[in-house]
């Protein structure tokens, strides 16, 4: 998946996020424009084949504005194209509507709902994006992982020369190795150290950190734009849907069994209750372990 299948993608999920009664024009509470040509039942699915339909919306933003809506099916969808509204929907005004249904897909990945940017809003939801302010996000542990941020900088220029050096005249591939250096940075902020691999007990064998990234990020975010048409028509959510039940299913277990090797990873170094916590893992454990004391 290159960089702008990434971009299309990560739009039309946050475009599936917004329900209509849930987002308003700031200066007015008429609701948004809605997409002309939508058939009874079915609204404007006819309009949407592709499965990455974001091109197809911001044909419509050009025509009704950076805000609009859609009839899919039975549920109606608010569409917004601008970082101001995206901003004031998802930040500003979450409270209002951090209750808004979710598609299937994204509801069974998130925990259903236990992930930050898609709980409800709630002493939930403010206990954990709290404790992600103040162990990753803040001021002060980005200064202290700066260190590990220009480490990746240093890499990714030695990998360039390297790669220009072995292959002159050839393109370079900047995305992959953009993919490599991220993930252990992420690593590092969250479990505190960079790795190669990790062995998989559940699996049965080991991944390596690529594969890791794939399977953590490129993965869901893939299967958030399976369609499932339960989502389109809920009164037939009755009917069952294997296939895309078992998919989602397989790369869950996948999920769980290469998180559970990376904490177990963690929870086995010997320096790690010697140290002051420095990633997300030792900071949330700390925590836990005071408040079980206090009570």
């Amino acid at each position: 998946m290159d960089s702008s299948q990434f971009v299309l993608a990560a739009w039309f999920v946050i475009s599936l996020l917004l329900v209509l009664s849930s987002v308003r024009t700031k200066n007015q509470g008429s609701p948004p424009p809605a997409v002309r040509g939508g058939w009874p039942l079915i609204g404007n699915l006819f309009q949407l084949r592709e499965k990455k339909p974001a091109k197809t919306f911001v044909k419509w933003a050009e025509k009704y504005g950076p805000i609009f809506t859609v009839k899919m099916g039975a549920p109606t969808f608010v569409v917004i194209n601008s970082s101001d509204l995206a901003k004031e929907a998802m930040i500003t005004r979450f409270s209002s509507i951090s209750s808004r249904k979710l598609p299937n897909a994204i509801q069974i990945m998130s925990g259903h709902k236990f992930m930050v940017s898609m709980s409800d809003f709630g002493e939930e939801y403010k206990k954990l994006k709290r404790h992600l302010l103040t162990s990753v996000v803040a001021a002060a542990p980005q200064k202290r992982f700066r260190p590990y941020r220009e480490e990746v900088v240093e890499n990714l220029v030695k990998k360039f020369h390297a790669e220009v050096a072995a292959n002159p005249g050839e393109k370079i591939m900047v995305r992959e190795f953009m993919k490599y250096e991220l993930m252990g940075l992420a690593l590092k902020q969250v479990i505190g150290k960079d790795l190669r691999s990790i062995y998989v007990k559940e699996l049965g064998t080991e991944i390596p950190k690529i594969d890791v990234y794939r399977k953590l990020l490129e993965d869901p975010l893939s299967l958030s734009l399976e369609p499932d048409w339960r989502d389109f028509f809920p009164y037939l959510r009755w009917v069952p849907n294997k296939k895309f039940e078992m998919k989602i299913q397989r790369w869950m277990d996948q999920r769980e069994a290469i998180i559970k090797a990376l904490i177990g990873n963690r929870l086995e170094d010997p320096t790690r209750l010697s140290q002051e916590p420095n990633n997300y893992l030792d900071s949330y454990l700390k925590k836990q372990r005071s408040f079980r004391r206090s009570n």
